[in-house]
This record gives C-alpha cells, structure tokens and sequence, in this order.
C-alpha cells in the first residue's frame, strides 16, 4: 500500500536510504552516505513530499520529491527489490504529476534503466560536485509520446 510519510517512519525510511545508498553506489566513499546521514534525515525530508510503500506495517520502500517536480529519492529495501515496488511507487507519482525531473550517477546502470524504463529521457551529464562523480539528468513530462506510451502500458498490464 502507498501512502504519505509520516513523522513516525523516520527511522525506518532512513535505514531504507543508507543501506540502498551503500549498496546502489558502491562507487561512492561509505563515508559520503554516512556523513550526509544527519543532513537526509534533518534537512531533506522534513521539506520533501514523501510516499513509502508499506506491507503488513513494515515500510519497504518510499520516494521524495523536492518542491513540485524533482525526484530526490527512490529507494527500495534489498529484500523487496524485483517486485515492482519501485514501480508502482513511480506510477504513483507520475500519476499525480505532469513534470519529474532527477539526478542519477551515471554509473548506477541498473536505476538508469528503471527510469529509462520509466519514459525518463537523459537531458545531459553532469560532474557531482559533492563526489566528483558523473550524473545524468533525467526528465519525464507527461506530454512526452515516448514516456506515455511507456506509463499507459505499464499500467495496463499492472491492471489499473
């Protein structure tokens, strides 16, 4: 079930964000995830528009847009990865949305491709200036063909 981030999922949401960041970008210093822990949690979520993914009352995944239309987070628990969670969490925002736009490092193929899969077109590449590494900037806009096709599809075969 999808529903909005409360206070109370914090902590559950924040483990979701350090273990996916640790395992997903194995490209990056641990330290840069560790450090950055407080400044997510403090600063980034209180200010972002969250939904998680909830299963017999255990958070599994969740996704957090700044201000209207930038994808700052999608992130989906080891254990529940391959089900389509991330999916449906991205349908749900693009349901409710005519514009998103994200950040990806370049060498996280497989999210690269959830979003490619997703209707994101890559805009251009970028340098991270906080790590140095390379980023895609990825957008999808409702009025694209390409991401209609895919989100209409999607959602045709999901049975909704």
């Amino acid at each position: 079930m999808i529903r909005k981030f409360q206070p109370q999922d914090t902590d559950k949401i924040m483990k979701i964000w350090l273990e996916s960041s640790l395992d997903s970008h194995d490209f990056i210093p641990a330290s840069y995830w560790q450090k950055n822990f407080a400044s997510v949690r403090d600063d980034y979520l209180p200010v972002s528009t969250t939904y998680v993914w909830e299963e017999n009352g255990e958070i599994k995944a969740f996704a957090s847009l700044k201000e209207e239309d930038k994808l700052g987070a999608l992130f989906v628990a080891a254990s529940a990865r391959g089900r389509g969670i991330g999916k449906a969490l991205m349908f749900e925002l693009q349901k409710n949305h005519n514009r998103l736009n994200l950040q990806v490092y370049s060498q996280n193929k497989k999210a690269v491709r959830f979003y490619h899969r997703c209707g994101f077109q890559i805009l251009r590449e970028d340098i991270d200036t906080a790590t140095g590494a390379p980023e895609l900037l990825m957008s999808w806009n409702k009025g694209n063909v390409t991401g209609d096709l895919i989100y209409n599809y999607s959602r045709a075969a999901a049975g909704k």
